[in-house]
């Protein structure tokens, strides 16, 4: 893996946001929710919503993998929460 991928990596497990829970780091989604986030993914200039942005959150592991997810996942991040350390 490349140095800053796994700088990231380690950033974003440290991520303190409502949405984190052990229980969503391990979320797989099902066939309808593959096909939402698909559709979500599609458009990467309309505003998520507050469930879609929930939806990438919990689903961020999966979607780590497809470089088109990247502008939702990064709207889907709440830079302004404090880390914990």
């Amino acid at each position: 893996m490349a140095p800053f991928l796994s700088s990231f990596e380690n950033d974003s497990n440290n991520l303190d946001q409502s949405k984190t829970s052990p229980k969503n780091q391990s979320a797989t989604p099902t066939l309808d929710e593959f096909q939402k986030l698909n559709k979500i993914i599609a458009n990467p200039f309309k505003k998520l919503t507050k469930q879609e942005a929930d939806m990438i959150w919990k689903f961020r592991n999966t979607l780590k993998h497809n470089p088109q997810a990247l502008p939702k996942f990064l709207l889907s991040t709440e830079f302004q929460k404090k880390r914990t350390r």
